[in-house]
């Protein structure tokens, strides 16, 4: 199973964690696995970024790979500009940078597993309630869905939706007018992208944190799904899975 990401969005993800040198980013690559150089090696691979010492380059053919450089003796400095995809690290960060990556990778090779088991629970005809409870447990919080009436469908009752506000229009089915109301003056609700990117919302009712994907059906919305923050704190993991 491939990662679904590009080596400029692995980058940039990486950016926002250490303070990268970007010299080149000009080749849009799809990236399967990140590795350390060892020094052994003749020719790298296209869709793999390394991470290593500049000394470590030395009569290796590196062609579109993405790399993250310690470059402490300016080895670099003459042939910098012949590599598509070359950033800088600081020495001391290498490692860490590196385990980052890794994890990165994982994760978003656990996100595309756990999609294609729920893709398989549909084509296998397994009920919603079954599937939003499978995804509530890949997610460790609570789950639910409703439509454009803001009836609720289906709602995980294998995790438990601790939340008093949002407890009581499960236990009643469906929201109520007033809070219906409330839900569409909020800013984040109004300002929510138009595909289902998920998205965060806070409301003055409470002040759990959720996050909301919008169920688009050839084209046109039909319905929410909303998780709660109550069991584990949201990251980039159930923003892809949502």
């Amino acid at each position: 199973m491939e990662v679904n990401m590009n080596n400029i969005e692995f980058i940039e993800t990486l950016k926002k964690q250490f303070p990268l040198q970007i010299i080149e980013n000009m080749c849009d690559v799809n990236i399967s696995d990140v590795r350390l150089l060892d020094g052994s090696e003749k020719h790298l691979k296209d869709d793999v970024v390394y991470f290593g010492y500049a000394e470590q380059l030395n009569g290796c053919i590196v062609n579109l790979s993405q790399l993250i450089i310690c470059d402490k003796t300016d080895n670099l400095n003459e042939n910098a500009c012949s590599f598509s995809n070359l950033s800088l690290i600081e020495e001391k960060l290498i490692f860490s940078a590196f385990n980052f990556a890794k994890d990165l990778m994982l994760n978003d090779l656990e996100v595309e597993s756990s999609f294609s088991e729920v893709i398989s629970m549909v084509l296998n005809g397994k009920g919603l309630n079954d599937i939003i409870n499978n995804v509530a447990e890949k997610l460790n919080n609570s789950v639910v869905v409703f439509d454009l009436s803001y009836k609720i469908l289906a709602y995980s009752d294998k995790k438990l939706i601790n939340n008093i506000n949002w407890s009581r229009v499960v236990d009643r089915g469906y929201c109520s007018y007033e809070f219906i109301s409330e839900i569409q003056k909020l800013d984040d609700v109004k300002n929510s992208p138009e595909d289902s990117t998920s998205f965060t919302v806070m409301c003055k009712l409470d002040d759990m944190k959720k996050l909301c994907s919008k169920v688009i059906s050839n084209g046109k919305l039909i319905g929410y799904v909303l998780m709660f923050e109550n069991i584990t704190e949201i990251s980039e993991k159930h923003h892809k899975l949502l």
